[in-house]
């Protein structure tokens, strides 16, 4: 039953590895592109601990930590280069949404902001 189990949480994870690379590959911006490799990052700590679990040896969970939290790092370090770069060289804005920053930077507030969702 338990291996019934892990085959299929290892077959979901690898599902998860072909969707999320086609989200890397296809990915528009290159917040997707991080963002991916954030899961990319997470799916292979996953193959990690299935193989720990596998072959009975504990250090991989510390391999599977220490991996983690160097992803974490590296996506932290990646996501503020993105934020001294600007929005607009990543593609992180759509045409409204470069609309609104420029309405809001000039004084007028839009119908969806915060203070006109909250009268």
């Amino acid at each position: 039953m338990v291996n019934g189990i892990l085959l299929f949480a290892a077959l979901l994870a690898g599902l998860a590895f072909l969707f999320t690379m086609i989200r890397f590959v296809k990915g528009p911006s290159a917040a997707d592109r991080v963002v991916a490799f954030d899961v990319t990052t997470i799916v292979a700590i996953t193959f990690i601990v299935f193989a720990a679990i596998n072959e009975g040896r504990k250090i991989y969970l510390d391999v599977a930590l220490v991996y983690a939290l160097l992803s974490f790092l590296g996506v932290i370090a990646v996501a503020r280069y993105l934020e001294l770069t600007g929005s607009e060289q990543t593609g992180f804005e759509d045409k409204a949404g470069s609309h609104k920053s420029h309405a809001c930077k000039s004084g007028e507030h839009s119908d969806n902001s915060v203070e006109g969702a909250s009268k």
